[in-house]
């Protein structure tokens, strides 16, 4: 099984554009001291709903497929929605948890992530575009 998800976070870290960053939008950025990964997170927004998701990713493959996993499930959702889902997503990551939440399973490419659950100093590889999403969303 753990095949199946190295292999889902390999296809979803080849499919992360760089330089995708999206002009006049709310952005955030977060560093992960620890490994030296960056991501900036750029959304466009019109009446409340996500209609781009843009990037810029200095990281890993683990941090470069949590991207564009943010971009799959994001785009088209209201921001209330989106938060909501960062705030599920990041707390089911930090859990021991091996099932994904209810609110989640629409959303199943995330179970593969579960294994960083057992690798505490690798799971905000997982969790950093989410955050920058956060500020983003804030407007930080």
């Amino acid at each position: 099984m753990e095949d199946l998800y190295d292999k889902v976070i390999a296809e979803y870290g080849a499919k992360a554009n760089q330089d995708k960053i999206i002009d006049g939008s709310l952005k955030g950025t977060v560093n992960n001291r620890l490994c030296g990964d960056k991501v900036t997170i750029s959304l466009k927004e019109e009446d409340g709903i996500i209609n781009e998701v843009g990037y810029e990713v200095e990281a890993c493959v683990l941090c470069k497929a949590s991207t564009t996993m943010l971009e799959e499930t994001l785009k088209q959702k209201t921001t209330e929605q989106g938060q909501e889902i960062s705030k599920t997503y990041q707390a089911w990551l930090l859990s021991n948890e091996a099932d994904l939440p209810t609110s989640l399973k629409e959303f199943e490419y995330l179970k593969a992530f579960q294994s960083l659950q057992n690798y505490p100093t690798r799971r905000r590889c997982g969790s950093l575009p989410w955050e920058a999403f956060d500020l983003a969303v804030k407007g930080d």
